[in-house]
């Protein structure tokens, strides 16, 4: 889901309102580009489950902390 990152710093970093939302929609079209192909259920940690998520411009730590209602706390750098 975060693979394209980078889309969401330069929106932020952009002072054009309309390249900002280009970038925005673009980040958000993109993760639809992992599941091409997959034909298994989402994702649905059980909980204390971790994910952890390692790139050279980004780091994000998540933790499923309630099943019902289903609740994931996540961290990122």
């Amino acid at each position: 889901m975060m693979e394209y990152s980078d889309l969401i710093t330069k929106a932020a970093n952009t002072d054009d309102p309309d390249v900002r939302m280009s970038l925005i929609v673009a980040f958000g079209a993109s993760q639809y580009a992992a599941h091409d192909g997959r034909l298994s259920k989402p994702f649905n940690p059980l909980l204390g489950e971790t994910y952890e998520l390692l790139t050279p411009k980004y780091r994000l730590f998540a933790e499923q902390v309630s099943h019902h209602p289903p609740i994931t706390a996540i961290i990122s750098e």
